[in-house]
């Protein structure tokens, strides 16, 4: 059905050797958090990450192991899932750091008293 033999930049055997690591050590968090997620009979990203990823990376370890069977492997796509997500949670991750410090520092900026005229006469009033 599927015919016509696939080009590969690097052997199967290799891919499959590089990606297990990605996938099962790197990749653990999406695991345990869906864990939790469909412990407590709910989904999440992480539900959908770990079943993306998997399926991914059990038909191409499947296609590698019986070579018989002329498929495409989808091990970079696996990783690719995981290493992206990750590195979108890391930007976020600094992006609020970097927003609560701003947000700190503008706390710093008010003032500790303000001045209020009232009938020409001008009082200082403590903020705080």
């Amino acid at each position: 059905m599927f015919v016509g033999g696939h080009q590969e930049l690097m052997p199967r055997w290799l891919q499959l050797i590089l990606a297990t690591p990605v996938q099962f050590w790197i990749g653990f968090r999406f695991y345990r958090g869906s864990y939790f997620a469909l412990k407590s009979k709910s989904a999440n990203m992480d539900v959908l990450v770990a079943l993306g990823t998997s399926m991914a990376y059990l038909l191409s370890v499947i296609v590698t192991l019986w070579a018989w069977i002329d498929q495409h492997v989808y091990f970079e796509a696996s990783t690719a899932v995981i290493t992206l997500i990750l590195l979108g949670k890391l930007m976020e991750s600094r992006a609020k750091g970097k927003t609560s410090e701003a947000v700190e520092n503008l706390i710093r900026l008010q003032p500790k008293t303000a001045f209020i005229e009232e009938a020409g006469v001008l009082r200082s009033v403590s903020v705080l």
